[in-house]
């Protein structure tokens, strides 16, 4: 389902020229990004991209900060990070340095989950916290949509309690964004 959103996302997009991937983590979206942007970039944090598979082209420093030139993307996309990043608003400022005016971030972020990626699992965000730490950082908001509904919460507690994994229910992501750098 989020990857049918991230192409709706997507069309909202008229540049298509570079996308950093802010959290890459294995890479879910690599292909697809690849895919949609004509160069793409990922980056992690070394601590617990030592957990995955796959290496990021370059790696997220302790401040949130990526070694590239400011401006160099027209996109960058965010998916499952903030939660993990305990001062949010370095990594909003990182992003803003590192878009072209006009720039884009699409993004997601867990309402409803058990902690994970412990020990760096710090937030968890409402529509609102979003929308006033969003704005406060000098983006637009062009979506900030809830994904999910009670069944799919349901079926997460349902899964965790009785230690049943319903996989389409592992991770419930109510909240999908599109920014625009203003």
């Amino acid at each position: 389902m989020k990857s049918n959103l991230f192409i709706k996302y997507f069309e909202l997009i008229d540049k298509r020229a570079s996308v950093l991937d802010y959290g890459s983590g294995d890479g879910p979206y690599k292909n697809m990004l690849k895919a949609y942007f004509k160069e793409y970039t990922s980056a992690d944090y070394q601590v617990t991209n030592q957990h995955h598979s796959i290496r990021p082209d370059i790696f997220i420093d302790d401040n949130q900060q990526v070694n590239v030139d400011d401006q160099t993307f027209t996109c960058v996309v965010i998916s499952e990070v903030l939660e993990h990043i305990y001062k949010p608003h370095n990594a909003l400022n990182e992003i803003k340095r590192v878009l072209v005016p006009g720039g884009y971030v699409i993004g997601t972020v867990p309402f409803f989950m058990w902690e994970h990626e412990k020990p760096y699992d710090f937030h968890r965000y409402t529509y609102f916290g979003l929308k006033r730490m969003f704005k406060d950082n000098g983006f637009e908001i062009i979506k900030l949509d809830y994904v999910g509904d009670t069944i799919g919460v349901s079926a997460y507690c349902f899964s965790k309690v009785f230690s049943v994994f319903i996989k389409p229910f592992r991770k419930i992501k109510p909240l999908h964004f599109v920014l625009k750098l203003i």
